[in-house]
This record gives C-alpha cells, sequence and structure tokens, in this order.
C-alpha cells in the first residue's frame, strides 16, 4: 500500500491535528481544538438558557464530549455514562 503525498506531512512537527484533536508529542498530551471548545460551549450556553432540556439536546451534549474524551480522560466516560442513561429513561417525545 502506497500514501498519496497529498495526505502525507514531510515537515517534523510536536504537535498534529488527528482525529479531530491535537497531539502535542512534547507535552505528551490531547488538546482539545479552540473552535471545537467553542463549538461545545455555545451548545451548553443554548441548553442552559432554554427553558427546558429537550431529549434532542442531550444527545448533541453527549456526542460531542465523546469526542473530546481523548483529551478530558476517563472521566469522561462516567458524565457520559451518565447522560446516556438519562436519555434511554426519556424516550418519550418532546
Amino acid at each position: 500500500m502506497i500514501a498519496g503525498l497529498s495526505k502525507c506531512d514531510l515537515e517534523p512537527a510536536h504537535s498534529k491535528q488527528y482525529l479531530g484533536m491535537m497531539v502535542d508529542t512534547h507535552l505528551g498530551r490531547m488538546l482539545v481544538p479552540t473552535k471545537k471548545q467553542h463549538a461545545f460551549l455555545s451548545l451548553v450556553e443554548e441548553v442552559l438558557c432554554s427553558r427546558r432540556v429537550t431529549v434532542r439536546h442531550l444527545p448533541r451534549l453527549t456526542a460531542q464530549r465523546a469526542s473530546m474524551s481523548w483529551a478530558t480522560g476517563p472521566v469522561e466516560r462516567l458524565y457520559t455514562r451518565y447522560q446516556n442513561q438519562a436519555i434511554r429513561q426519556r424516550k418519550c417525545p418532546d
């Protein structure tokens, strides 16, 4: 299998974006990019400012949190598990 040069990065660097996250090999960390942080915070603001939280809000929050779990660590799985339980218990339409 030969990788195309358009997909290769031939310049060495300490940080690269991989699967939507910034991988910093110098610090040994996975970082959430600023754009992704802003998107998540705007969704949280939308939920907090609404009069009621609908069943549609929870899966969106859960999915965004799960996508950041590489950077936030194992505690994220615990929070996501509780959110998924809440979603399963509330299967009624809005």
